[in-house]
């Protein structure tokens, strides 16, 4: 496919929409035509109207922010600031799509923003990378082509998806039954460890190190068992890529994620067990409590006596102590599994104690899941996951989150106005409303409106609710709040805080500014110990790990 170069103007007539403000929009009541404004989201679209102003089948470009490009099927009206594309070819749903993509792409490329504007002129300068045919003019059906590959690859996915759905829907529905048959719930550990391999073994090894700790003050004992004195064993069959069925029985193999599922099928000839452990020759290990099959690289495990799910899933636990010990090299089978030994609870009578590994893990379930989880991914962002720190665990697991007035966090001073003209070079960082370079727009020598370091820049205007710590004094525009803080500030709680700012600042936009006075009345979220009292001391820690973890990657790349 060969490419050829043209201006947008080449291919659209580009004018400017008829300005229509939403107080004029209320008098004609809510109905069917979009109201296309500046924003980046939701096809530019902020309601719709019983009036128009402008006809569909354009393409609209705000000219205020960012830039963006949107197709707009069906006749609509706009705020200001926003530009119209009209095609000067015979233009569809499919056509527009491809040039939405390369018009954003454009946007990208030029760095429009709140202090560089996408402007008619602008616009019309733009080069596009267009295909062409054989005789050299621009080839539409080659765009279309395109486009729908694509949405058919969609298609596809989203019905995959509800495939997927569907069957979650009925395995979950046949979890259910289960669980009443129990009589008392079991908790979701499949599911939890099914969602990521990694968190289901910090768990599992959590869960051993939490019960060793715990044990060891109730004084409770451990003994030596066989596996195969517990569980009746056999290995799965082989079954090839090439003579699967699809189905509805899980098919086990060898792997981490999923509880070792790699597909369903419906071969008749495959044994089909449930309420068993399975070890693959990873020595993963999982419980399944529904149907399922498995290949010849995976060992089941069925209890020769009623276990309960509670009591599987601690024994479990204990099985994947041993997995570093094996790999391809040494790879986990039959007669490994009949020399395994493991450590369990036992009463005073020297028999397992089945009541203690239910109960525990019930309470794990209930308590501890949830906790571990977010533990978890504090740790993967700088720590060490194979050391689980369970005082540290203890210390932060009763976290709770609480709102705060902004205003009893911060005093919230507006910035002050400078334009160009009146600005002198120096060294002296100017903060603007830009999302980019820490909102420096300018480096000044003007100080007589300066603000002091360790606080925060919050933009209410432009790119609305960037924000970003300022370890130096600065001069902040008028469209800029600065965030005086009433507490013991330092760098890593400055990062948080700013982190929550434009998290939160989300919801307001060019139409809808986070002014000083709104912003005083806003309520964010943060971690808190029993008492009400916000755990600083968890902020530091939690940005500090963050902060190793990115300069780990960083290394790691030189």
């Amino acid at each position: 496919m060969k490419f050829g170069t043209y201006k947008i103007s080449d291919v659209f007539e580009i004018s400017g929409s008829k300005t229509t403000t939403k107080i004029q929009l209320e008098k004609f009541g809510i109905g069917v035509y979009p109201y296309v404004t500046t924003q980046s989201v939701n096809n530019g679209i902020a309601g719709y109207y019983n009036f128009f102003t402008e006809e569909g089948n354009c393409l609209t470009i705000d000219s205020a922010v960012a830039g963006s490009c949107f197709y707009q099927s069906k006749n609509f009206s706009a705020s200001d600031h926003v530009e119209i594309l009209r095609p000067k070819f015979e233009m569809n749903r499919i056509l527009a799509l491809y040039f939405c993509i390369l018009v954003n792409k454009n946007a990208e490329f030029y760095g429009y923003s709140y202090s560089k504007k996408r402007s008619q002129k602008a616009i019309k300068d733009e080069i596009l990378l267009l295909p062409i045919d054989k005789n050299g003019q621009i080839d539409f059906k080659f765009m279309e082509k395109y486009i729908k590959s694509i949405e058919a690859k969609m298609q596809k996915l989203i019905l995959y998806h509800n495939v997927l759905a569907l069957r979650e829907r009925e395995r979950e529905r046949e979890r259910e039954r289960e669980r009443e048959r129990e009589s008392k719930s079991r908790g979701d550990f499949n599911l939890i460890f099914s969602e990521d391999s990694n968190i289901s073994n910090f768990i599992k090894e959590a869960i051993m190190q939490i019960a060793n700790s715990l044990f060891d003050k109730l004084g409770v004992k451990w003994g030596e068992f066989k596996l195969v004195d517990l569980f009746d064993y056999e290995r799965g069959t082989r079954l090839t890529k090439n003579n699967r069925e699809n189905g509805i029985y899980p098919l086990v193999t060898a792997g981490e994620t999923n509880l070792g599922v790699k597909e369903f099928i419906n071969n008749k000839n495959q044994k089909v067990f449930n309420n068993a452990i399975t070890i693959d020759m990873f020595c993963n290990s999982f419980v399944h409590i529904n149907d399922f099959c498995c290949d010849d690289n995976v060992l089941v495990l069925t209890p020769r006596a009623k276990i309960s799910t509670q009591a599987m899933h601690f024994i479990s636990a204990v099985i994947n102590k041993s997995k570093d010990k094996f790999g391809y090299g040494r790879q986990y089978r039959q007669n490994t599994l009949e020399k395994h030994i493991v450590h369990l609870p036992i009463d005073k009578f020297g028999k397992l104690n089945f009541t203690l590994m239910e109960n525990f893990i019930k309470d794990i379930e209930k308590k501890h899941t949830q906790k571990l989880i977010n533990y978890y991914k504090f740790l993967t962002m700088g720590g060490n996951k194979a050391e689980f720190n369970l005082a540290y665990y203890e210390k932060f697991q009763n976290l709770e989150w609480k709102e705060f007035k902004i205003d009893d966090l911060f005093e919230i001073k507006k910035g002050k106005r400078l334009t160009k003209a009146q600005m002198k070079d120096g060294n002296i960082n100017f903060i603007g409303a830009t999302s980019t370079n820490n909102g420096i727009t300018a480096k000044i020598s003007n100080d007589t409106h300066l603000h002091p370091s360790n606080t925060i820049s919050v933009t209410y205007n432009g790119s609305v609710g960037e924000a970003f710590y300022q370890p130096s004094r600065f001069w902040a525009s008028d469209d800029v709040n600065v965030l005086y803080p009433k507490f013991k500030n330092n760098k890593f709680l400055s990062l948080f805080f700013a982190t929550i700012f434009r998290k939160q600042g989300q919801k307001y936009g060019y139409n809808r500014k986070w002014t000083k006075e709104i912003m005083q009345e806003d309520k964010i979220l943060l971690p808190t110990y029993g008492g009400g009292q916000i755990a600083f001391d968890f902020i530091e820690e939690y940005i500090s790990q963050v902060q190793n973890k990115m300069r780990n990657l960083l290394l790691s790349r030189d």
